[in-house]
């Protein structure tokens, strides 16, 4: 990053960094909220009323504020953190950020399958496969519906080759004690 970071971005970080239902993901400037360890291919991957709601509260902690449903404003002008909506409510989670743009600095609120997904796009393949497997650890993804929103497109093949291996390596993070009773936000608060 060319400039400095903030001080209370630094401390946001930090916090962060402790807490067991968020991770950032500093490559991509993105914070990813903990949604569950199980899933159907027809969940619906949306940040929940839950999920948008205790990483609000984090944030108040540090002088952001909710200015509408999707953009939180920061301390600092000109940096905001953003929770995009699917277009229409069945959207893949490849496309929960094409339809928004956001400026360089700016961070993106998203759940851990709409993490995996901007990683594909943004990141050489291998790379994403990597930083996918470490965030499995903590926060598992609906590989199902990755795959399914795949298999119908030739150009991104390559991506499901990698799914065998991330389908093993949640299959262990899972299995942990330290997951295995782990809540969605919905069922804690």
């Amino acid at each position: 990053m060319a400039t400095t970071m903030p001080q209370w971005l630094q401390d946001l970080i930090t916090l962060i960094d402790k807490n067991d239902y968020l991770m950032w993901h500093h490559d991509i400037r993105v914070i990813s909220v903990f949604d569950d360890i199980k899933y159907d291919r027809s969940d619906i991957d949306i940040l929940s009323p839950a999920m948008r709601k205790f990483a609000v509260n984090i944030f108040k902690e540090f002088d952001c504020q909710q200015s509408r449903g999707t953009r939180i404003d920061t301390p600092t002008k000109g940096l905001r953190i953003w929770l995009p909506k699917p277009s229409v409510l069945g959207a893949s989670p490849f496309d929960i950020t094409h339809h928004h743009t956001r400026e360089k600095q700016d961070i993106y609120l998203l759940t851990p399958t709409q993490t995996a997904a901007y990683w594909f796009d943004h990141e050489p393949l291998q790379q994403a496969v990597d930083n996918i497997a470490e965030m499995v650890k903590q926060q598992p993804i609906n590989l199902l519906k990755l795959s399914d929103m795949l298999h119908n497109k030739p150009e991104r093949q390559d991506i499901l080759q990698a799914f065998g291996y991330l389908r093993y390596c949640q299959r262990i993070a899972i299995e942990q004690p330290s997951m295995r009773f782990k809540r969605s936000l919905g069922s804690v608060f």
